[in-house]
């Protein structure tokens, strides 16, 4: 009864889990025979996984399923890959998904669709075992299944979300479950820069001349008030350190970072009261470097990092070309050194100042501190820079059903409960008669497991309207290798006693031998050494008289 009143799903289980749970209750059970039974077509790669652990299930019986050996027709999609490009000035979508072909099939169809309407095609043809001109050359995995790629394009409107679908159109096979693929793309968003800077290269490099497609850039001016609201908050503000010395900056910067904003700050002066913010900050702020005789160039990059990454070659130009005449001196107590100077101080660190992202530059971007401002690596950094403070999360596409999910909720986000449901693709809106899941938000992030079928999932903040994120579950590929294996020999190594050798294979027994001889040889060249014992003896004999003698000696004194 308990089996038939389970649903079916996608979600995948693994063998050696379930037979280590089966066998730890079979432990505190009272009868006197333990027995598992195993429901399974017994796919061959859930066998192989952790096939040689150690032996738990001593003393108990396995009954399997034998599972007749079929000639499987099967076609199956996975592992659905999308990206935005840019062509002539018009916006693409580029999609591919793996197809793997098991047996022999008739003419199918894969179909992208985006929202539900159908964007693209690509035949599948019966008699060859590759699909047309835009497929990668294919693989063959085994005797019995087959890999390639098919990829599709379409023009797509990149302030709107991307919800594809990859289906499979055409004769029936023996597993219609794989027969569809999930995928998404966030809209592209231009992003808010709150400018509080002085310096006259990076308000030429962040002007709407410069960066209109990218960023919208508010300029404030010295004597304007800072508001802090839901609407007005930018994703990014960039400051010199000498507007700190205002109150409401300093209150901004404080509200960004908490809200999980980012905030880039030049440290172009240094003051005690800037110092005291600094401080708390967790950054020590001391005299300003002597300028040296001739200007110096960075000693250390750390390249691996995201806003030095994309320099690692010179593409967008050498940042060994870079020179620096003066900065100021900074330590910080919990942070990571991104850039050092010639001299090893610091000159770029990511300091943890709270939920949103803190990038802190020892010098202003000025001529009198360095020529980087002239430097053809100046705006591609700042570019970069921006986009990595921002914090934007990208949406994951590889979930599986019942994947538990660990969601951080994105910079200048505030909730305390998230909301997932399934998304209707066509409509962008919930799913009729679907049932939500709703997770509490601690500490910024909210853990939830996925329902047991693949789809879209929406993600929405405290009941908002809007979608905040879309999840993409995907069946795992491997449920999609329909090779099957009834009479196995893993059950042989998982229920075995430890000193059984007799059904061993042969290589595991010589192993086993020539470690057991190993040992019993070290014991008994250890206890051949007969001379070091008498050696020993003698010593301690030795010792033992000296040691009365001495006593002796100061006794009669």
């Amino acid at each position: 009864t308990a089996v038939r009143d389970i649903s079916p799903g996608a979600e995948r289980g693994d063998f050696v889990d379930a037979f280590r749970t089966a066998a730890e209750m079979l432990t505190n059970s009272l009868g006197a025979k333990r027995r598992i039974i195993l429901l399974s077509d017994s796919q061959t790669n859930q066998w192989s996984l952790d096939a040689n652990a150690p032996p738990f299930l001593k003393n108990i019986e396995v009954d399997t399923a034998h599972t007749a050996a079929t000639d499987i027709v099967n076609l199956a999609i996975s592992a659905p890959q999308a990206r935005r490009v840019t062509r002539d000035g018009e916006a693409w979508i580029e999609a591919g998904v793996t197809v793997s072909l098991q047996g022999e099939h008739g003419p199918h169809d894969i179909v992208f669709r985006d929202r539900g309407r159908e964007m693209d095609r690509v035949r599948l043809e019966p008699a060859s075992d590759q699909i047309e001109t835009n497929t990668e050359q294919q693989t063959i995995v085994g005797d019995a299944i087959t890999y390639g790629t098919a990829f599709a394009q379409w023009k797509a409107d990149p302030t709107e979300w991307t919800v594809g679908e990859i289906t499979l159109d055409g004769d029936t096979d023996d597993l219609a479950g794989d027969n569809r693929a999930f995928f998404s793309l966030p809209p592209i968003r231009k992003g808010k820069i709150e400018l509080i800077v002085d310096s006259m290269f990076l308000r030429r490099a962040l002007s709407p001349e410069v960066m209109s497609k990218r960023w919208d850039t508010n300029t404030i001016k010295e004597e304007s008030q800072i508001v802090r609201d839901s609407d007005s908050a930018p994703d990014v503000l960039c400051l010199e350190s000498h507007r700190l010395q205002a109150p409401d900056v300093r209150s901004a910067v404080r509200a960004d970072l908490s809200a999980g904003r980012g905030v880039i700050l030049f440290v172009n002066k240094i003051t005690p009261v800037i110092s005291g913010f600094l401080r708390e900050m967790g950054i020590e702020a001391e005299t300003s470097q002597q300028a040296p005789a001739e200007p110096a160039t960075f000693r250390y990059v750390y390249a691996e990092h995201p806003i030095f990454a994309p320099f690692r070659t010179t593409e967008l130009g050498n940042l060994a070309e870079v020179e620096f005449k003066n900065y100021r001196r900074l330590k910080v107590k919990d942070a990571t050194s991104l850039a050092f100077s010639a001299s090893g101080d610091p000159l770029v660190f990511e300091a943890n100042a709270g939920p949103g992202r803190l990038i802190v530059f020892g010098f202003s971007f000025d001529r009198n501190d360095t020529n980087w401002p002239i430097h053809p690596t100046f705006i591609p950094f700042i570019d970069q820079t921006l986009q990595y403070v921002r914090g934007e999360s990208k949406t994951e596409t590889f979930f599986q059903p019942g994947e538990s999910v660990v969601w951080n909720l994105p910079a200048g986000t505030q909730a305390k409960k998230i909301v997932v449901s399934p998304l209707d693709p066509s409509t962008m809106g919930i799913r009729k008669g679907s049932d939500p899941i709703i997770a509490d938000v601690d500490d910024r992030t909210a853990i939830f497991s996925l329902p047991s079928q693949p789809g879209h999932f929406s993600i929405r903040y405290d009941l908002a309207d809007s979608t905040g994120a879309i999840l993409d579950v995907n069946p795992s590929p491997l449920e999609s290798e329909l090779v099957f294996e009834s009479e196995t020999t893993v059950l042989d190594n998982w229920r075995r006693n430890l000193n059984d050798t007799e059904n061993l294979p042969t290589q595991t027994k010589n192993n086993q031998t020539n470690r057991a001889a190993a040992i019993s040889l070290s014991k008994m060249e250890a206890l051949q050494q007969l001379n070091w014992w008498y050696i020993l003896t003698a010593a301690m004999a030795l010792l033992i008289a000296e040691t009365i003698w001495g006593v002796h000696q100061r006794s009669e004194k």
